[in-house]
Formats: structure tokens, sequence, C-alpha cells
């Protein structure tokens, strides 16, 4: 199993509901995609934790979240909330929770922003089938 999918125990998650767990859910699977393409990349350990991927994954789940109309979408508490739900989802509950709270600190870094934009829009261009296969965080992990 990937370092970033250590998902938490079934017993262990709060109650979701059903919408807003299977927004979270394609956002996983989205960026799931192209972490497992990428697990051979050297430095994916160090890569991971840098403001584009952070911001990266940031923006695949408010892509989701605003693609499914999740209630509270452009509400900061709640998009908060739900980011935090999405990282607890694929990292498992502490290095989730920590992963989304140290990500949000970078808003306002132009590496993270460029991230979460792109993260955002290539999740709905692929839920819109415009993109066949998500590959933008995958080339920008190895150096393309």
């Amino acid at each position: 199993m990937a370092f970033w999918n250590r998902k938490a125990e079934p017993n262990a998650r709060p109650a979701i509901d059903k919408k807003t767990l299977h927004a979270i859910e394609v956002a996983a699977n989205f960026i799931d995609l192209q972490l497992l393409r990428a697990r051979d990349v050297p430095g994916l350990n160090e890569l991971f934790f840098c403001p584009f991927v952070r911001g990266y994954l940031s923006g695949a789940f408010m892509g989701s979240m605003q693609a499914f109309k999740i209630p509270g979408y452009g509400d900061s508490i709640k998009t908060m909330a739900f980011l935090v739900g999405g990282h607890i989802h694929i990292m498992g509950e502490e290095k989730g929770f920590t992963y989304a709270m140290d990500a949000l600190r970078y808003k306002g870094d132009h590496n993270f922003d460029f991230g979460n934009r792109t993260g955002g829009k290539e999740l709905i261009d692929w839920l819109n089938r415009d993109v066949i296969m998500p590959t933008q965080l995958y080339d920008y992990l190895r150096g393309i």
C-alpha cells in the first residue's frame, strides 16, 4: 500500500452522507490514478510535500465538491472540512488531517495556487470527459 493511501478503518470515520462520501471517493480515485503511476519516481516522498502537490490535491477535492454540488462549497469552514475529510480518506486520520491543515497554510503561494487551479480544473475536465486520463500531477512529479 502506498504511503499516501493509509485509509482509516471504516469504523473510525465520522458519519458522512452518501453524496459527500461519493464526491470524496471520486477525487481520491482521481488522485490515486496518478500517484500509483508515479510510485517509482525518484524523490516522490519529498515531492508529495511540495506546494504544487499540496495545492493540486486540495484543488481536486474542491473541484469534486463543486462538481457534485456539495452543500457549503465556497463557505470557508465547510470547504475546509471537506478538504480535511478528503485528505483523511486517502491518508488516514492523523496524516490526512495534518497534511490538509499544513496545505492550507500555503494558500497564496504561487506554486500552491497554481497546483490548486490545475487540480480542480483537471478533475472537472475528467468528470466532463474532456480529459480521458488525468496526467498533470503525474507529469509534475516526473518533472515534465
